[in-house]
């Protein structure tokens, strides 16, 4: 139950940041035409993510992240989209928020043509 909570409220946020950044600095229009995604993501922020053995980014926001980019792939009408991974920290995600490297709560941002 706390998970699918969890889960719920996690896209409630995506959902409403990806959509104000959007509106804000034609996020979504820069994907679209740029056909790239970047994924923020803590490290070891467990249960929402954390590196795995392979060093990889695994758990609940990556989950949904995953959702989110093949929404947004159906939704522009985008057959591919590349998508990156970038690590951030409760130092730098504020700044990275704030000049638009990372576009939302959730550290989903497109990246700069």
């Amino acid at each position: 139950m706390l998970k699918k909570w969890i889960a719920t409220a996690v896209l409630t946020c995506l959902g409403c940041a990806t959509a104000a950044t959007a509106f804000a600095g034609g996020t979504v229009d820069q994907i679209k035409s740029s056909k790239q995604l970047t994924i923020g993501y803590r490290e070891a922020s467990v249960p929402f993510s954390r590196l795995d053995e392979n060093q990889k980014p695994v758990d609940i926001s990556m989950d949904l992240s995953t959702q989110v980019v093949e929404k947004l792939k159906q939704s522009l009408n985008v057959r591919q989209l590349s998508v990156k991974y970038l690590s951030v920290t409760s130092a730098n995600h504020i700044p990275l928020i704030q000049n638009g490297a990372v576009a939302s709560i959730t550290y989903i941002h497109s990246e700069k043509a």
